[in-house]
């Protein structure tokens, strides 16, 4: 190494005895600083050249270099790159959410023409196979057909007439002992089904097992098991007596068991379409399915007509036999307010016993005497009829608001036994699941009593544990606000968007849900509390590990958009490409969301 030319053409005598003096002072730093030029000479010409010099002004700070060469090596890739991919190249985001938009209408109409096509093909076949059933068979129907009374039973109609029938009803819906009661032994069907399975016992199950050619169960094992809960025992048997006023409650293993022990193929439904807050499944999600659930965000993530809200009455006695008369009357008058004020929700009643059920039936009637206009709201002609259930009883029953009478509590003594009924018994989970879980928009939980009232020291089984969970969980809201999760950007495109908005005067949430899906970017304003505005998507991680265009373009939008979102996708590309444009197209799109504002 040498010194340049003219490296001290310019400088007096002085100055280069100064500069002597320091190199003298310093001479045992030589070597480093010859290693140092070295290297700084094998920068040139790679894309490290321009950062040197950013480095030596002070453009670049020392402990940003490495972050800011990366960047720069990346964007230089991408320069080079994208030019030889005529896809990428070609990208612009009106043209490429156009042909999103051709693609929804094009698949939601491809799905009513297979809906039509399959009805023709239905038709066609029932008209051909009526025409091949037998003679005798056709002409017995027609004569039942042509009767005004005096029509033969349904059993001797289906046996003499079953291909016939058949042949125009190819599809029967009817419970397991319906089938073996009035279909022939010999009657086939090419497809057996079962729904809510895990309610179903093996032996009530096998006849129609029998008389198909393939099967399918539909159920879940988080749910009810088959019990004669509330059945009078006649005889000895494994069933057991609940001391707390239910009767009694014994278990057999369910259909959809027997088929997951044979080792059957299985498959899981794992979006969740039912609950519009995403704290009415929340729970659920995270004690019995283990997060597996995707569940959807709401919009409006902190309101009084979405989500858990808890009625807390100490005053309320519990009388034993699973009976409170305090709690019912105020369940049945909060009843007749929401009918009053919300007419247009339905409403379902959830007990955790029998007897608390027939005691809010009970003050339901006293008010519907004393007010007649109530018959109206409690009429089972409703489309969505209100009613009053208990936990044995209500799987597979949703509605629009749901309340919750906890039932159980402290007696007039003070005395607190944490007998939860058949909360208690083994499966007390399963039926807790069921119940906090049949709710669209909001449920109302009732109770005397609060989680710190629940003696985990005293319980041995899960069901008073997971009471005393969702107690807490519906009082605190502990979990239910988990919908901004504080969690980091998935990627840095997400987090320079995310820092752009705050920059613009926008609280920007990153990653907003509760389950496996969640918004990229939640954004909202001060002056609308409780709402996202709108809800920023970028192609990042979660669009890329959609197996299908139909569930990353169409259907996880229409979820999200039924919940009360405005999507808007911010693509990588412009962003690269464009970054200055696509952010004025952005920020345009959230002051027209806000009202101009």
């Amino acid at each position: 190494m040498r010194w340049p030319a003219d490296y001290f053409k310019d400088q007096t005598v002085v100055d280069i005895q100064a500069r002597l003096g320091q190199l003298s002072a310093q001479v045992e730093r030589g070597p480093a600083w010859a290693a140092f030029v070295a290297a700084l000479g094998g920068l040139k010409g790679t894309p490290a050249e321009p950062m040197a010099e950013a480095a030596f002004t002070g453009e670049v700070k020392s402990n940003e270099i490495g972050r800011t060469f990366r960047r720069a090596l990346f964007a230089l890739w991408l320069e080079r790159v994208i030019p030889t991919d005529p896809v990428l190249h070609a990208f612009g985001a009106a043209a490429h959410e156009a042909h999103r938009e051709a693609f929804r209408e094009l698949d939601q109409k491809i799905q009513r023409q297979n809906r039509a096509q399959l009805l023709e093909g239905l038709r066609t076949r029932c008209s051909s196979a009526y025409g091949s059933a037998p003679n005798a068979q056709k002409q017995f129907l027609m004569r039942e057909m042509a009767k005004q009374r005096a029509h033969k039973p349904l059993r001797r109609t289906l046996r003499e007439a079953h291909e016939a029938v058949r042949a125009l009803k190819p599809c029967f819906m009817m419970s397991p002992l319906s089938v073996a009661q009035f279909l022939p032994s010999t009657a086939r069907f090419d497809l057996v089904v079962f729904d809510e399975a895990s309610q179903l016992p093996t032996e009530d199950a096998v006849g129609a097992i029998c008389r198909g050619r393939q099967l399918v169960v539909v159920g879940d094992p988080k749910q009810l098991p088959p019990t004669n809960f509330f059945s009078l025992q006649t005889q000895a048997g494994d069933g057991s007596i609940d001391t707390d006023g239910d009767g009694v409650l014994d278990e057999t293993e369910s259909v959809l068991e027997e088929c997951i022990g044979a080792g059957l193929h299985q498959a899981y439904l794992e979006w969740h379409y039912r609950s519009a807050h995403q704290s009415l499944i929340q729970f659920s999600n995270e004690e019995f399915y283990g997060r597996r659930l995707t569940v959807f965000p709401a919009a409006a993530y902190d309101g009084p007509e979405l989500g858990i809200k808890f009625r807390h009455d100490p005053t309320a006695v519990y009388q034993g036999s699973g009976c409170n008369p305090q709690e019912a009357a105020r369940v049945a008058q909060a009843v007749v307010d929401h009918f009053r004020d919300h007419r247009e929700e339905s409403l379902g009643v959830g007990t955790f016993n029998l007897r608390q059920q027939s005691e809010i039936n009970e003050a339901l009637e006293r008010l519907r005497r004393s007010d007649p206009s109530l018959d109206e709201f409690l009429s089972r002609d409703r489309d969505e009829p209100f009613f009053v259930k208990n936990l044995e009883n209500i799987q597979g029953d949703e509605r629009d608001v749901i309340f919750l009478s906890v039932g159980y509590g402290r007696t007039a003594d003070g005395t607190f036994s944490l007998n939860f009924g058949p909360l208690n018994r083994e499966n007390g989970k399963r039926r807790l699941n069921v119940l906090v879980s049949r709710a669209r928009r909001r449920m109302e939980v009732f109770s005397s009593i609060q989680a710190a009232d629940i003696d985990l020291s005293r319980v041995q089984t899960e069901g008073p544990r997971l009471l005393r969970n969702f107690l807490e969980f519906a009082a605190t809201g502990r979990i239910q606000r988990a919908e901004v999760t504080g969690g980091e950007a998935e990627s840095p495109f997400e987090d320079e968007v995310r820092r752009m908005l705050q920059d613009n005067g926008y609280i920007a949430d990153a990653q907003v849900g509760v389950g496996k899906y969640r918004i990229d970017i939640g954004v909202r304003v001060a002056s609308r509390p409780g709402v996202y505005i709108a809800g920023v998507e970028c192609d990042g991680a979660a669009y890329h590990s959609s197996p299908c265009a139909r569930d990353r373009d169409r259907l996880r939008q229409s979820v999200l958009e039924s919940r009360g979102w405005q999507i808007i996708r911010i693509w990588s590309t412009d962003w690269f490409k464009d970054r200055q444009g696509t952010t004025q197209r952005l920020l345009r799109q959230l002051r027209e969301l806000r009202g101009g504002v």
